[in-house]
């Protein structure tokens, strides 16, 4: 009986998720209400309040699921290989909101967008530093705002990529963002920790 129970909640939840990120297209978060999205499901208010408390608090559930299946599919490459393959990462990131109507709206086209992105790139960030820390102990505050300059240039190039793709195919947007890390990038790391080696 529990199984069935979580699998209808999971359900409710994924349906008022769903119904949140489809009004983020149209309304700021503070414009949407807990009738408007009990309405779009076809629950009553009691259901949206067995589940959360607030709109709010249905966006910090959409915030932590989507950190989560980007950490997830990061975790499956050790930081090397990532070092060795830039495009591993661009490609398995960018491949996220690309394929996801829900996410790729989100990231791209919602009122929710700014935040998102920013709290996305602070995540990011702080996961590759702590996981290049790993292999290169000596890095410090520069090593961190280096990846958080990659991460960030990133996902901005990517949101323009996809209001404005003209003729460039995300392929080619990859290719040309791996060949920068590799040949600038990579180097620039190498100095940091060079220097530090040197200088501490």
């Amino acid at each position: 009986m529990s199984r069935k129970i979580d699998k209808r909640t999971l359900e409710t939840k994924k349906k008022i998720k769903e119904a949140v990120i489809n009004q983020l297209q149209h309304h700021q978060s503070s414009e949407i209400t807990v009738t408007d999205i009990a309405t779009a499901c076809d629950i009553n208010r009691n259901t949206f309040y067995i589940h959360y408390s607030s709109i709010a608090d249905v966006l910090v559930d959409i915030e932590g699921e989507l950190k989560k299946i980007i950490t997830d599919n990061i975790a499956k490459h050790p930081i090397n290989a990532y070092i060795e393959n830039p495009q591993l990462l661009i490609g398995m990131v960018a491949r996220i909101f690309i394929t996801s109507k829900n996410y790729g709206g989100l990231i791209f086209e919602s009122n929710f967008s700014k935040y998102l992105t920013s709290s996305i790139i602070t995540e990011l960030s702080n996961y590759l530093y702590q996981e290049y820390k790993k292999v290169a102990p000596e890095s410090d505050a520069a090593t961190f705002f280096t990846i958080e300059f990659l991460v960030g240039g990133f996902f901005y190039s990517l949101k323009d990529w996809y209001h404005n793709r003209k003729d460039v195919t995300l392929e080619e947007l990859m290719n040309r963002m791996d060949n920068i890390i590799k040949n600038g990038v990579a180097k620039t790391l190498d100095s940091f920790l060079i220097y530090s080696r040197r200088y501490n």
